[in-house]
């Protein structure tokens, strides 16, 4: 039985911004809940036949996926497939009066390794995902932002990183809340507040 999970977001910016930003590999560990680390082709949008790895997070541990870029329209649609195992992930990207619509279609999500495809993790990172790009997008039409003369703060002691220590914290909380177990695991190794 063959199994997918669809979600889609309307993100306030222009087709070619949003399909830019959201098919940049290295973007992934900032918007999806489960993944750590990207290597390949992550610098750039995709292209076709591109190939990079993603290590995630399952219950069973950490596990290596590695990825292909099988269909590719710019602008469009683009297609990931798994290299080794079945599975795809399908992107598609339509202009509407609010932006764009976004869509992600993760496929064969039985096959998947244990505990990685669940509908509440893949709805949370959609969600970061949008927060990202439009965030990405506001920053660049606010231009570049000049070093000020004034002194600059000073890192805080204790593992703070400008909040992102703590947003990680707070989604990790969420998506244990809905019983990830490997989620769960995840959040009790961050550093102590």
């Amino acid at each position: 039985m063959t199994s997918s999970i669809p979600l889609e977001t309307t993100i306030n910016g222009p087709v070619q911004h949003v399909f830019d930003i959201a098919t940049q590999v290295r973007f992934g560990p900032k918007w999806h809940v489960l993944t750590r680390a990207v290597t390949g082709a992550i610098d750039r949008p995709f292209l076709p036949g591109d190939e990079f790895s993603e290590c995630i997070r399952t219950a069973d541990g950490t596990v290596e996926l590695a990825w292909r870029v099988a269909e590719h329209e710019r602008g469009r649609r683009v297609t990931i497939e798994l290299v080794d195992l079945p599975g795809s992930i399908s992107y598609t990207f339509e202009e509407v009066p609010e932006g764009t619509l976004f869509r992600r279609v993760v496929n064969d999500t039985d096959e998947a390794p244990s505990g990685v495809v669940i509908a509440d993790t893949e709805t949370t990172s959609v969600a970061n995902l949008k927060a990202l790009v439009e965030g990405i997008l506001a920053q660049e039409k606010k231009g570049p932002v000049l070093p000020s003369s004034r002194p600059r703060e000073q890192p805080r002691v204790g593992g703070d990183d400008g909040g992102e220590l703590r947003e990680s914290r707070q989604l990790l909380a969420r998506a244990a809340h809905a019983g990830h177990p490997a989620v769960i695991e995840d959040l009790e190794s961050l550093p102590a507040r």
